[in-house]
């Protein structure tokens, strides 16, 4: 939504060719600085999505029923008395 309204406001700006871009872009993709910047945008949503997944395992039912290493805890049986003589 974001990257249209940008667009628009580009599009709507007195002088703007879009084919002089459209030959600018295959130039900004191949610089160093530009390669260096998606990688850390890149590693960042890694670790952002990274993050997610591991607060999702950990707050998921199945392992709030474990002991913290994946483990079910060991239940003691349930005692019961004697019946008695009488």
């Amino acid at each position: 939504e974001h990257i249209k309204n940008i667009w628009q406001i580009i599009q709507d700006t007195p002088g703007f060719d879009a084919m002089q871009l459209v030959q600018l872009v295959p130039n900004i993709l191949v610089k160093p600085e530009m390669q260096k910047m998606g990688q850390q945008v890149a590693g960042g949503l890694t670790q952002r999505a990274i993050a997610r997944l591991i607060r999702q395992v950990l707050l998921s039912p199945e392992y709030s029923n474990t002991n913290g290493n994946g483990h079910k805890p060991k239940t003691q049986p349930q005692l019961s008395l004697p019946a008695s003589s009488s």
